[in-house]
């Protein structure tokens, strides 16, 4: 209902004042969660140091683009110390401050480790979370923070929801496509990415049953399906305050 107000023929501020105030009063407009000062702080934080990482990612690229298209070859690493010491020599301005930018970065990233490492080990949440193999202390806070609150998920498949885990159905007429849902982006890249570490590092039940979809499904069906597998024990763990265990 909140949605035909944006489609309404006759639009005014007036208007939909007023179609607000009757879905209001029939208590038909779905309430928003908004989490304490606290839980904001640290979203803040994670989401920050996620945004650098970013930063420095688009960076490298480019540091790479301007070696290719230079024809330059180097084996191994560009930024190792090794790396930078070649890209260096090359007097190339565009690198060299690419690499200036990328050092301030780093140094930045660590600043901000240092915040995250004490804060994830004082959050009851994340400690359980950093029970699980692929889950270091930025991932267990980020995830924390996120959900904030597990009560206010009724089951599993409501966590899975919001965290763009659950697949999504798309019909028209009798025909039906697989479509991607709308949730929160920040808990479905993190819970992939420590998904795919933790099939990489540990022999679970998640990690065959992801190796059981690869087969039939390939790796990238099969990522999201073991990463919603991973968010359903996540929220047992947090509803019960149990630790990870390998059987699931």
């Amino acid at each position: 209902m909140v949605k035909a107000i944006a489609y309404a023929k006759v639009k005014s501020d007036k208007v939909d004042a007023r179609m607000l105030a009757d879905l209001l009063r029939a208590d038909m407009i779905p309430e928003a969660y908004v989490p304490g000062k606290d839980v904001r702080e640290v979203r803040d934080l994670v989401r920050r140091r996620r945004y650098m990482v970013r930063l420095r990612t688009m960076l490298k690229n480019k540091v790479h683009t301007e070696v290719a298209t230079r024809w330059i070859k180097h084996d191994g690493d560009l930024f190792t110390e090794e790396g930078r010491a070649f890209l260096r020599s090359l007097s190339i301005a565009a690198v060299d401050d690419y690499l200036d930018t990328i050092g301030f970065l780093d140094g930045k990233i660590r600043e901000l480790d240092e915040k995250v490492r004490p804060l994830a080990e004082s959050d009851g949440y994340a400690k359980l979370l950093m029970t699980i193999p692929g889950v270091g202390h930025y991932s267990a806070l980020l995830i924390s923070s996120e959900i904030a609150d597990i009560d206010r998920f009724p089951d599993h498949e409501h966590l899975c929801s919001y965290a763009n885990l659950s697949p999504g159905v798309r019909q028209s007429g009798e025909t039906q496509h697989a479509s991607k849902g709308f949730g929160n982006p920040m808990l479905s890249w993190i819970m992939v990415q420590c998904t795919r570490v933790h099939v990489r590092r540990c022999d679970s039940d998640i990690t065959r049953f992801y190796q059981q979809v690869s087969k039939r499904r390939g790796e990238q069906v099969a990522i999201v399906a073991a990463a919603r597998k991973l968010m359903r024990t996540v929220y047992v763990m947090l509803k019960e305050g149990q630790a990870f265990r390998l059987d699931g």
